[in-house]
């Protein structure tokens, strides 16, 4: 992965946040089984010290798209549900 590219998971992001999806679908928002699967073995390698710098900067832009959605879904809950 190049400093350049996003991950799928801000792909992900993307295509929910330009759909027209309800601050409820907004929140009930998890990533893909295979982003999950991504991430656990980008930590997995990380607590082995074993990533490549490329890996540590996709494991980076995870990290900030999961704080992205955290602040997004914590404006969102006032709005969920009605």
């Amino acid at each position: 992965m190049t400093v350049k590219e996003t991950t799928p998971l801000w792909e992900e992001i993307a295509d929910l946040m330009t759909s027209d999806a309800s601050a409820d679908e907004i929140t009930a928002y998890h990533p893909s089984e295979a982003i999950q699967q991504r991430v656990r073995d980008l930590l997995h390698r990380s607590n082995a010290g074993e990533l490549t710098y490329d890996e540590e900067r996709e494991l980076s832009q995870f990290e900030q798209a999961e704080l992205f959605m955290r602040l997004v879904k914590v404006r969102l809950l006032p709005k969920a549900g009605s």
